[in-house]
């Protein structure tokens, strides 16, 4: 508790009280944090770090090469290994938050062309 002044220096009486400094109850978070991703709470987007990608990118091409670590390793040949083991380990740990991000991804281009038949004047020339 921090003292407040009293009433005899000739402050105003609301400064009189004992303050208290109260820090806000902390939220948990939608995932489980796992070292070497990087969360981001307020674009609910977890990147691998030192590289950029999203773990769901990682975990996309993952499923389409058979869940085979040799093809995955080879589609990321910039990669290092332990990239790769921090965005499966990631992926596991927070199954229903990569589904998500893979269902929006595979969302996308349905989205676009709705916004196109809504919007024509939006269509790029070079598509029309």
């Amino acid at each position: 508790m921090i003292a407040a002044s009293s009433a005899t220096d000739g402050m105003a009486s609301c400064y009189t009280r004992p303050i208290m400094a109260v820090s806000p109850t902390p939220k948990s978070l939608p995932v489980t944090l796992v070292p070497g991703v990087t969360y981001a709470p307020l674009t609910r987007r977890a990147r691998v770090e030192g590289i950029g990608l999203e773990v769901w990118e990682i975990v996309r091409v993952y499923r389409m090469v058979g869940e085979d670590l040799a093809r995955l390793q080879r589609s990321f040949d910039w990669l290092t290994p332990e990239h790769l083991r921090v965005a499966l380990t990631f992926a596991a740990q927070n199954p229903a938050f990569i589904a998500a991000e893979i269902a929006e991804a595979d969302a996308a281009p349905r989205r676009l062309e709705e916004l196109w038949r809504a919007y024509p004047f939006t269509v790029p020339s070079h598509l029309r």
